[in-house]
């Protein structure tokens, strides 16, 4: 089982002893990133049998580098990679419009970074108009992307329809009390989501008691959701 991540930064909690292991696959990857629109990245995807965490972040990958990644992804491509750590490159709108429209198709992700891209409410917006029609995404972070209260309603919207999410972060956006109270509104329905990240959103008062309304009247199983402190 091959577990893939650049050499700088691997995903927490991965066993060290699987870096030394695939420490060749890793610097063939890092080589891969130089050429143009991704091409190698998505050729590697979609013969790929083995690798299920790819982690691309800091890469400088951009909307050609998404395009390519997003259609290895889909139906009919790559069937065995379960995490894509894609934080902290240049994705913007349309590398966002690139991996919503993957998600309608892929039913094999589970673990999905974007934070760190510049998505802005429009990306922010493709990438949940995804959601409901993908069943198997149970990770999402699109913390520090520039979200407001925009982003934050199309979000809450689908959210409502989908029953396969069960952690999103969205951790130092911008938006503020109103929001929040969009997000404690929409957990009163939503019956999956287990963990949301709004550190550094700045909620205020009027946020925290939109809250913990909800804790009071949802006992079980609300209540005993995380807004989990982590970035």
């Amino acid at each position: 089982r091959c577990i893939l991540w650049s050499l700088s930064s691997p995903p927490p909690n991965t066993p060290r002893y699987e870096f030394v292991a695939h420490i060749v696959v890793a610097v063939a990857l890092q080589m891969m990133m130089t050429l143009r629109g991704g091409a190698c990245q998505k050729a590697a995807l979609r013969t790929n049998t083995a690798c299920r965490i790819l982690y691309l972040g800091r890469n400088s990958v951009g909307k050609d580098g998404a395009a390519a990644l997003a259609n290895a992804l889909k139906a009919g491509g790559n069937s065995t990679l379960e995490a894509l750590y894609l934080g902290g490159n240049r994705l913007a709108v349309e590398g966002a419009q690139r991996i919503a429209h993957m998600l309608t198709f892929n039913q094999t992700l589970t673990v999905l970074d974007l934070s760190h891209n510049q998505l802005g409410d429009d990306g922010v917006t493709a990438v949940a108009s995804a959601l409901p029609r993908n069943h198997t995404l149970a990770t999402l972070s699109l913390a520090s992307n520039g979200t407001t209260e925009r982003g934050a309603a199309n979000l809450n919207e689908s959210l409502v329809k989908n029953r396969g999410l069960t952690s999103l972060s969205l951790a130092h956006s911008k938006f503020s009390s109103a929001a929040a109270e969009g997000f404690a509104d929409m957990l009163g329905e939503n019956r999956s989501l287990r963990i949301l990240s709004l550190a550094g959103a700045i909620i205020g008062d009027e946020g925290a008691r939109a809250f913990a309304s909800l804790v009071r009247e949802h006992a079980d199983p609300v209540a005993t959701r995380a807004l989990y402190e982590a970035a």
